[in-house]
């Protein structure tokens, strides 16, 4: 069977020699699953992302003007720098790297970049995060419903956000990206890291005609197939 064809669960505690040594059937399909995770994204290992950036910015001036032109400037090191100790959270390298490419979209409407999302300048991602944190134990009670190693990138303006796990949650693959719904406990792993999802991001430009694009601009199928994901509850459950 495929791995990347698994949609399985990872408990957070489960130590792989004991998966080999036991030879469980159930234990060894979770191991397959987060194998699956870091696997996918083997591909784009050793691309860097300002290099990805900039041919995306390639495809978008070729195919999408509108999307270009509501990027906002791009954030210098020193202005990230005074935002993560604002907050008091340290961003990792490769989302410094988008924002010091654009820093997200112009608020005052609504143009789709990708997944029928708008990517969020990174003042307002990291105000959403901070709100979000503090719901943690009053709105959300379930124990990852929402998770303070969780930072949204790209939002769809309904309160969904497609976010940055530097946890790792589940699955223990650190900076993987997954899909945060405010009113469902279903939290798809979406792509490996951020390079995986901006090659996804670029090879669908390159590989859909403008005739062919639609409103949402999806990328699911220019990802690695993961099919993998998890509730939003303590036990680690998948959904049916």
């Amino acid at each position: 069977m495929d791995p990347l064809n698994l949609h399985l669960v990872c408990h957070p505690s489960t130590n792989p020699q004991q998966i080999m040594a036991g030879g469980k059937g159930d234990d060894m399909r979770k191991l397959m699953a987060v194998l699956a995770i870091f696997l996918a994204g083997s591909a784009y290992a050793e691309t860097d992302v300002s290099d990805l950036l900039t041919k995306l910015e390639s495809e978008l001036k070729e195919k999408r003007p509108e999307v270009l032109g509501s990027l906002r400037p791009p954030l210098t090191a020193s202005h990230i720098a005074a935002l993560e100790e604002e907050y008091r959270f340290v961003l990792p390298d490769a989302v410094k790297a988008l924002y010091m490419w654009h820093d997200g979209q112009d608020p005052n409407g609504f143009v789709t970049f990708v997944n029928n999302m708008q990517l969020l300048p990174l003042a307002d991602a990291l105000a959403a995060k901070a709100e979000l944190d503090g719901m943690i134990g009053y709105d959300f009670e379930l124990e990852n419903w929402w998770h303070p190693a969780w930072l949204p990138i790209f939002h769809n303006g309904g309160g969904d956000y497609l976010v940055v796990d530097m946890a790792g949650v589940h699955s223990g693959n650190r900076n993987q990206l997954l899909n945060f719904y405010h009113d469902w406990e279903y939290r798809p792993i979406v792509a490996n890291d951020l390079r995986v999802f901006v090659s996804g991001i670029i090879d669908y430009h390159a590989g859909t005609s403008v005739d062919d694009m639609d409103e949402f601009h999806s990328i699911d199928g220019f990802l690695p197939d993961l099919d993998i994901s998890f509730d939003a509850g303590g036990t680690a459950e998948p959904l049916e």
